[in-house]
């Protein structure tokens, strides 16, 4: 038989002919478990950078802040005290709206936390031409925040020193809080100018709750002192992160005629005296980018919005909105971590 093709044979092979390779289609993209995965090993494996919430801990030194006491909602009740409330707001400043709030109450109602406070890598100064390195500083304009957590922990005030039986009465009485903690969802998708008032956008003074009528209520107007604790949080202005409630009570101290005096109280020592809690708050899902370093104010992601509250009311259980609920103090710190891109 004639041999179509000319050449030598390959061991095995009946023919020279070397067949025409098909073409290959294109390189397939690597799985999404496997994108997942890398983002995963990235995550776990990068270096982090750590930012320290401000530390309202108690303690020696400047570094501790000391505690913050609940400050009285003034509209609230039927005495100006009977229903307290902080707000812990993420952010090294206050937005308006709380400032506002705490211009209403005439109280330090509304606290910055910090937390979000970026400092540059590198920064020199324009008046000495001296150069600073912060290792814990960005070193770009862009960010990956991976996590962000606050440590909460809210204590009963035991020590009253007072002859007077009924601010002792108003120490050991069970003290009911509620925990809120709320981030304001985007405005209206409306056009600016056409009559939209201030208070339609999100403001804990104004629009935190709805009441029975479904109208909005908010921690500057004046309410019953069951109603912060009974109404739903506002949704279509905020987005719900918590919303958890604990009872605390504690033992009080009577100081009369020099000698003190422990008042052991029966049924009230099922409430512990003290509520620590431990707050992972929301992060982004992507990059952050950060608005310009300055020497007189960090920077802060200009696109996402990183500023939540943690709203903490407390209620004196006893008299029905006529005893005082200033017996008590939070603590807190926390830490923000972020990688550079």
């Amino acid at each position: 038989m004639v041999r179509k093709y000319q050449g030598p044979l390959q061991p095995g092979k009946r023919s020279a002919r070397v067949p025409k390779r098909r073409a290959t289609k294109a390189a397939k993209t690597a799985p999404k478990s496997f994108a997942t995965n890398m983002k995963k090993w990235n995550s776990q494996n990068a270096e982090k950078k750590l930012i320290p919430f401000k530390n309202f801990t108690n303690g020696v030194g400047t570094d501790f802040l000391i505690e913050i006491p609940g400050e009285a909602l003034p509209n609230v009740g039927l005495t100006n005290t009977n229903t307290s409330c902080i707000v812990l707001q993420t952010g090294d400043e206050l937005t308006d709206a709380n400032t506002n709030l705490n211009q209403n109450t005439g109280m330090p109602t509304c606290v910055a936390i910090g937390g979000y406070n970026f400092q540059p890598y590198a920064l020199t100064d324009p008046a000495t031409n001296i150069t600073t390195i912060n290792k814990s500083g960005a070193t770009g304009k862009y960010v990956n925040i991976t996590s962000s957590m606050i440590n909460v922990n809210i204590n009963m005030d035991p020590l009253i020193d007072s002859g007077d039986g009924n601010d002792v009465a108003d120490a050991i009485m069970p003290h009911q809080f509620r925990i809120l903690q709320v981030k304001a969802k985007r405005t209206n998708s409306v056009a600016s100018g056409i009559g939209q008032s201030s208070e339609q956008e999100p403001d804990l003074g104004a629009n935190l709750f709805m009441n029975e009528a479904g109208q909005d209520r908010g921690l500057a107007n004046d309410m019953a002192a069951q109603d912060p604790f009974t109404w739903f949080v506002n949704r279509k202005k905020w987005m719900v992160i918590k919303d958890e409630r604990f009872t605390l009570s504690n033992y009080a101290n009577f100081f009369a005629n020099n000698t003190t005096s422990s008042w052991p109280v029966s049924g009230i020592t099922k409430h512990p005296s003290q509520r620590f809690k431990k707050y992972y708050l929301p992060k982004p899902k992507g990059k952050c980018m950060l608005s310009d370093f300055d020497t007189s104010r960090p920077a802060a992601p200009v696109d996402y919005n990183y500023v939540v509250h943690t709203v903490i009311l407390c209620k004196n259980a006893g008299g029905s909105g006529g005893r005082d609920s200033l017996h008590w103090n939070v603590q807190v710190n926390g830490t923000t971590a972020f990688m550079d891109i």
